[in-house]
């Protein structure tokens, strides 16, 4: 946070120097109003960047084009800081108004095209519209099975998406094969130990309890609680979710066996 605070300081300082001896409509004010609202970012005040992103937005406006990709980078901004204010349709609509520029300012297989797609994709998915979130990821895939390696991890977080979306339509079947597919590539990618190893197993966990499999739900959430235990402080939240789940599916199977 102190190293936040001390940006924040010359951010502001150089602001005040190139209003001064700059048009209020230069881009390097734009630039600057940017740099503060991303440091406000940074240290969790969002309403407070989300002004400053919109004043830089109103600098580009009048000093680039429509299409500048700078612009696009704004609007992206912008939708972060809804989305992290939990204001998801707002945060998809700044996400499209980014994507649309992007597609007619940058190549057709750009890796910012990529995350945009994907956050449309986790935007449409909070708000439980699954099949457009799912054409978004298709498309975020079909860009990066063209410019990463097969086992690159990011392949493996989008499987794990597309994963979670045909899960949420009951389509558990389709969801453990997008899941098998995103781990196959982390235990290729990943360390061993890693916490999206665990979450991968713990994904593949609650599809097999909808499948009925308890048996291998059990074995992939023993695994999630093996990883995350060696990964992650005993407290964090996603490891004590793991143990109850474990500790759940163990009781069931328990039952079964004296049924």
């Amino acid at each position: 946070m102190a190293n936040y605070t001390t940006a924040l300081t010359f951010y502001e300082k150089a602001l005040a120097i190139r209003k001064k001896a700059l048009p209020a409509t230069h881009p390097s004010v734009g630039t600057s109003y940017n740099n503060i609202g991303h440091a406000y970012q940074l240290m969790g005040q969002y309403t407070v960047a989300d002004e400053y992103y919109h004043k830089t937005l109103k600098v580009q406006q009048k000093t680039l084009s429509a299409n500048h990709p700078a612009v696009a980078a704004t609007y992206n901004n912008l939708a972060d800081i809804q989305r992290k204010l939990q204001n998801h349709k707002k945060a998809l609509s700044l996400y499209k108004k980014s994507l649309e520029i992007k597609k007619k300012s940058l190549p057709a297989n750009h890796p910012t095209l990529v995350v945009t797609y994907n956050n449309i994709g986790v935007m449409y998915q909070s708000l439980k519209k699954y099949p457009a979130a799912l054409e978004n990821y298709r498309q975020t895939l079909e860009i990066q099975q063209k410019t990463l390696s097969p086992n690159h991890p990011d392949l493996a977080a989008i499987y794990n998406n597309m994963g979670v979306s045909h899960q949420s339509m009951k389509e558990y079947s389709v969801a453990l094969d997008y899941y098998q597919k995103a781990l196959k590539i982390q235990e290729k990618a990943l360390p061993a130990n890693h916490p999206d190893v665990a979450t991968t197993h713990n994904s593949l966990a609650t599809v097999l309890i909808s499948l009925g499999d308890f048996k291998g739900a059990l074995k992939h959430e023993e695994k999630a609680v093996d990883i995350a235990s060696q990964s992650l402080p005993d407290d964090h939240p996603n490891l004590l979710i793991f143990r109850n789940y474990y500790e759940r599916i163990r009781i069931k199977v328990e039952s079964m066996k004296d049924s």
